[in-house]
């Protein structure tokens, strides 16, 4: 085990981590999810074996990324798992295919109705 919870910036202290995730095929990479508003809600960190992790911000920026809402969790397509990605939020479901350069609701393309999802 190995503590990660340092390299994380202040600004965590008042954020709860909802959901980690692992690569499939890459025990050092990680991602996380966390609630709250005012900050990113998907973070990366590639190796966790570094002497100093480093914390990526993977939620995109603008309109193409995430929306600054409660974030719960996050899937990873097997085949693709450096690229394509879905994070659960309180509006719905949103995708990646660039590995979080921008996002898109994928909410009604997966049939759903727009809705909190947890």
């Amino acid at each position: 085990w190995r503590r990660l919870d340092t390299i994380l910036s202040p600004a965590f202290t008042r954020r709860t981590i909802t959901h980690v995730r692992v690569h499939p095929t890459n025990k050092n990479q990680i991602w996380f999810t966390v609630g709250g508003t005012g900050t990113p809600h998907l973070y990366r960190i590639a190796d966790t074996t570094q002497a100093n992790p480093v914390l990526e911000n993977v939620s995109g920026s603008g309109a193409t990324g995430l929306p600054n809402i409660f974030t719960a969790w996050m899937a990873i397509d097997d085949q693709q798992p450096n690229s394509r990605w879905w994070v659960a939020t309180d509006i719905g479901v949103f995708s990646t295919t660039n590995g979080g350069a921008t996002w898109a609701n994928a909410t009604n393309a997966l049939g759903m109705s727009v809705c909190e999802v947890s």
